[in-house]
């Protein structure tokens, strides 16, 4: 898999992961960037892999691709949180957390390909809109239990159909990341729709975590043994794939890549298999559910989609 960089807007990242973005703030501020306008640099480059230094237009910053799906897991965790703040009658904070759930969202949707943009932003939208919407306290709790029920089950499907593709592709590193993602966001949209899991599913979403793990693995054994014979050392092989593996498991993994792909397409199938129970759009659901108040000056557009969030039947 060539390396992507993606870029994204400085002050919307900022604000998504304070943490996750000073540590790369500051390996730009030691590279001599200038400022959030100016390119982060990546590992590869950082690393004397490549001496090309991709420049971020005014007020946007660069990420490698593998950078973003590694945090695949925070929309879930700021939802999870939004709903504790609602719990706690603290408006404006679960509004906070549902506005970095969005831009984690969005983070998805800048990765290549069409699915992201068509499974994930209308969801995004709506999240940020909910914002908003629970920030002047206009939102009930269970308005947002079923936004976040609907969330999950796109993501898990965005999740879902990309490792489907990345394996078919040999991409083994991102599939191994976004299958544990489709995993989790379908356990969760579960959850948060209080839906019991029958076998087959919870027989699906563990063994798309045990294939997930076999190929993270495996590359991270091929990026050691790759180090090794070079004489170079892999710091970041604990993460990701050495710069030259191209995030390809290493050719004896072909069993681990076999399975993989029969747990991604068993899973994707329990995901579709339950479609009818969440709602394919945030117009459909505010139909679905009565035009809470949550939702009555929220202003979709409605754009109809053929398959977000689990729409095909």
């Amino acid at each position: 898999m060539s390396r992507s960089i993606l870029a994204f807007a400085a002050a919307a990242l900022f604000a998504a992961a304070p943490a996750f973005c000073a540590d790369h703030a500051s390996a730009a501020e030691s590279s001599g960037a200038a400022g959030p306008g100016s390119a982060t640099p990546s590992r590869s480059a950082q690393s004397g892999a490549t001496s090309d230094q991709q420049k971020a237009p005014p007020g946007f910053v660069l990420l490698e691709e593998d950078v973003v799906y590694m945090t695949a897991e925070q929309p879930q965790q700021h939802l999870l949180r939004a709903h504790e703040q609602m719990a706690a009658n603290n408006p404006k904070a679960a509004a906070a957390e549902l506005r970095m759930a969005a831009n984690y969202i969005k983070m998805q949707e800048a990765r290549p390909g069409e699915i992201g943009k068509q499974l994930l932003s209308p969801w995004r939208q709506n999240l940020e809109k909910l914002a908003s919407q629970v920030s002047k306290g206009d939102v009930k709790a269970q308005d947002l239990t079923k936004d976040a029920a609907d969330t999950s089950y796109a993501l898990a499907k965005y999740f879902s159909e990309r490792a489907v593709d990345e394996l078919k592709n040999k991409h083994e590193v991102t599939a191994g990341y976004d299958l544990s993602a489709a995993a989790g966001n379908f356990e969760q949209a579960l959850a948060w729709s209080q839906q019991k899991p029958q076998d087959k599913q919870v027989q699906a979403i563990a063994e798309s975590r045990s294939a997930s793990d076999q190929l993270i693995t495996a590359a991270n054994l091929a990026a050691d043994q790759s180090a090794g014979q070079s004489g170079e050392a892999s710091p970041a092989s604990s993460k990701q794939p050495a710069a030259g593996t191209s995030g390809q498991a290493h050719p004896s993994s072909q069993a681990n890549t076999q399975n993989a792909s029969k747990a991604a397409d068993d899973l994707l199938k329990s995901i579709d298999s339950l479609s009818s129970k969440f709602s394919p759009s945030p117009a459909q659901q505010r139909e679905n559910t009565g035009d809470h108040a949550g939702h009555a000056s929220a202003g979709q557009s409605g754009s109809s989609r053929s398959s977000q969030g689990g729409a095909s039947k």
